[in-house]
């Protein structure tokens, strides 16, 4: 067999091994707005889970009781080095610091310490509730409000989806409340790989033709329009509202973030095979 067709074989190979450790419709991550039982765990709006669809059961990932007081987690996204970014309906308090309903913080879960601040609410100038968060690919952040509001000049509403540049420091309109049948309140978002969305809403809700309830998470495909369930709410033992919703991220989603180790050793392991393959060509030759 020559390089070449070794080569094309073993990327083939590589492709599998690396989409294996991106995210699937077989994980997700979850909270919601009242105590909730899903895959055999009893869980409080102040906590959120892990979700695997295979064995159809659920892990805590964070831990309410963690909060000095009972909370709401109303927006969470798990970054590739197992932290989690989250913001709490009301003013809390979480490894000893201090945060706002506006503010998206950091936090370690190993270490019970809020690694900062990722967004405050003092860059709005006014009182806002980020109820939903999440970042893309290149690192931009995604959010939703409780209400809508005016910032820099830039104006949404509480069922638009807005993109801040934080380098740039430029506010976009990424996913508009007109798409909806109706006007609805998002509350939660995950940015996927190729700009799609998952989205919840506050209420039943009809985007890309399907109608969607307060529990289910829909899929919004950033081409077309259309949408498919995600996560159905039947799989809850009552019908609590999903107000945060993440999944696993590629390792290199997140900028400044280190890859996480086994997908690295699936690369090291990949360039050692592609010398190993193109030094029995160049022996054979």
């Amino acid at each position: 067999m020559g390089f070449t067709k070794q080569f094309l074989m073993f990327s083939c190979c590589l492709a599998v091994l690396l989409l294996g450790a991106t995210a699937s419709a077989d994980s997700i991550y979850l909270s919601t707005n009242a105590q909730e039982t899903l895959g055999g765990l009893t869980f409080q709006a102040d906590d959120a889970v892990h979700y695997d669809s295979v064995s159809n059961s659920s892990t805590l990932s964070f831990d309410g009781a963690n909060f000095t007081a009972a909370e709401n987690v109303d927006a969470l996204h798990v970054l590739a080095n197992g932290n989690l970014l989250l913001s709490a309906a009301t003013l809390a308090e979480l490894g000893g610091v201090t945060f706002n309903d506006g503010d998206v913080i950091e936090y370690n879960p190993l270490t019970n310490m809020v690694v900062g601040t990722v967004m405050a609410e003092s860059f709005f100038g006014v009182d806002v509730d980020i109820d939903a968060f999440s970042v893309t690919m290149d690192g931009n952040y995604l959010f939703s409000t409780r209400s809508g509001h005016n910032t820099l000049g830039f104006i949404w509403e509480d069922g638009d989806v807005v993109q801040y540049d934080p380098i740039a420091g430029v506010l976009s309109l990424y996913f508009d409340e007109d798409l909806f049948a109706t006007g609805e309140d998002i509350n939660g978002i995950h940015a996927m790989d190729d700009g799609s969305l998952l989205i919840t809403t506050t209420s039943a809700a009809t985007l890309g033709g399907n109608l969607f309830r307060d529990g289910d998470v829909a899929l919004w495909n950033i081409v077309d329009g259309s949408t498919t369930l995600f996560f159905n709410e039947d799989l809850f033992s009552n019908s609590a509202q999903i107000d945060g919703v993440s999944l696993n991220p590629p390792p290199n989603a997140i900028p400044n973030v280190v890859p996480e180790p086994g997908t690295w050793g699936l690369f090291g392991a990949a360039l050692a095979g592609l010398v190993a393959l193109r030094a029995r060509s160049r022996k054979s030759a």
